[in-house]
């Protein structure tokens, strides 16, 4: 994983609910990119940045729904995050 890319994000990034991998970022590169090379559906269709973040490995996700992770050790879950659509959050605006 390239350290300067994870420094950036540790700048933006904030965690999501409890569950422990996963972060959000409002302005990071990743977004701004995709939204230029989209031509502007991106920007309207309400894409949001997710990370799932780990100290070797980073995954980054454009999404219009918060992504539902679930963590499992030995088969057992362990932990689990609920998923949002942006939609539902922006109707109440």
């Amino acid at each position: 994983m390239n350290e300067t890319y994870r420094a950036k994000l540790a700048i933006y990034a904030e965690p999501v609910d409890s569950c422990g991998p996963l972060y959000k970022s409002e302005n990071s590169d990743y977004m701004k990119s995709l939204k230029e090379e989209s031509g502007g559906i991106m920007k309207a269709l309400d894409f949001k940045h997710y990370l799932i973040d780990d100290s070797e490995w980073t995954f980054d996700i454009a999404s219009q729904y918060q992504p539902r992770i679930e963590l499992f050790i030995d088969d057992k879950l362990v932990e689990s995050s609920d998923f949002e659509s942006h939609f539902n959050l922006n109707r109440g605006k």
